[in-house]
């Protein structure tokens, strides 16, 4: 590979052009900006950065996982509580009142007959 601007060397590696100006900032290479180019040695040196650095993430991430997400203490033991179901409510059924017998509803008092069935 020939020499190669920061945001193209950005874009290969699959981070913002600020993660290498980082990167070379820290490396001791002056890089103003994204246009700046980087000969092969430096971005050999951003890539074997980038390495160390998404090893050490995932490392973390293992520890975390099997600690529980706190780094350094044991994993958090999760009581769960049983679930209390209410019984369910009977359904009553309607009540049904007939007349009584020979009677119709009005002459049961709903209406203007009397129980004699007479007007």
């Amino acid at each position: 590979m020939a020499r190669m601007r920061v945001h193209e060397l950005a874009k290969l590696l699959g981070v913002e052009s600020s993660k290498v100006l980082e990167i070379l900032a820290g490396l001791g290479l002056d890089a103003a900006n994204h246009m700046v180019m980087v000969d092969d040695q430096a971005a050999s040196a951003v890539r074997s950065a980038l390495t160390r650095e998404a090893l050490l993430k995932q490392r973390q991430a293992m520890q975390a996982r099997q600690t529980g997400g706190r780094p350094g203490q044991p994993q958090a033991k999760v009581v769960r509580r049983a679930r209390t179901v209410e019984p369910a409510v009977p359904v009553q059924k309607a009540r049904v009142i007939r007349p009584a017998e020979g009677l119709t509803c009005r002459a049961a008092g709903r209406g203007s007959r009397t129980a004699s069935g007479d007007p």
